[in-house]
């Protein structure tokens, strides 16, 4: 079973969970309960374009996908 991450459209948080393939239920929040949620990009996506070799962030995303900040010298990542 694949593990997907979700955000809730009523609390508003985010989770991940499993999702059978055979499975007839809508993912719910796990929070709340709503059944409105949205799939979100795995977290392993870093939001980066890679150019001649350097990676550059993509426009309206953070430079570092470990701590959010604009470039790696935050976290020495």
């Amino acid at each position: 079973m694949p593990l997907y991450r979700y955000a809730c459209g009523e609390c508003h948080q985010e989770f991940t969970t499993l999702v059978s393939f055979d499975s007839k239920d809508g993912v719910r929040c796990r929070f709340c309960g709503s059944p409105k949620v949205k799939k979100l990009l795995p977290r392993f996506f870093s939001g980066r374009t890679v150019n001649k070799g350097t990676a550059t962030p993509v426009a309206g995303t953070s430079g570092c996908s470990t701590c959010s900040a604009a470039s790696c010298t935050n976290c020495h990542r």
